[in-house]
């Protein structure tokens, strides 16, 4: 294990078939905890944030669970964290993606850094 240089130690990143392998259960066993510790993750944000839209929830999830540093727009990185969510949860996140289109999204990144500079201050 390596120091991140924050103190924190990093292991190395593992896909599902290896996941599997370790924990000797299905690929398909450690989706779906996946999905349902996903699912859990995102209905704590958004009732401990109300003001915080599907959208901005995921986006919250991204930096808080480290998945990016800090917070610039790449559909692609927010689509492919999407995945990880249930359907139920990525068809709203689509939908309210969809309703932002043309729309600027700096609201959003406000909101989400906004709660973080909240937390920080804890």
């Amino acid at each position: 294990m390596n120091d991140d240089g924050r103190g924190r130690k990093m292991v190395k990143s593992m896909n599902g078939e290896q996941i599997a392998e370790e924990l000797n259960i299905t690929r398909q066993a450690v989706s779906n905890s996946l999905k349902r510790g996903m699912r859990k993750c995102y209905l704590y944000v958004r009732r401990t944030w109300p003001e915080l839209g599907p959208l901005a929830a995921s986006i919250f999830l991204m930096k808080w669970l480290d998945n990016i540093g800090s917070i610039e727009f790449d559909m692609n990185e927010i689509k492919k964290f999407n995945s990880l969510f249930p359907p139920d949860i990525r068809k709203e996140i689509s939908l309210d993606i969809e309703s932002k289109r043309n729309k600027s999204y700096m609201t959003i990144l406000e909101q989400v850094n906004s709660v973080f500079g909240c937390l920080e201050n804890v």
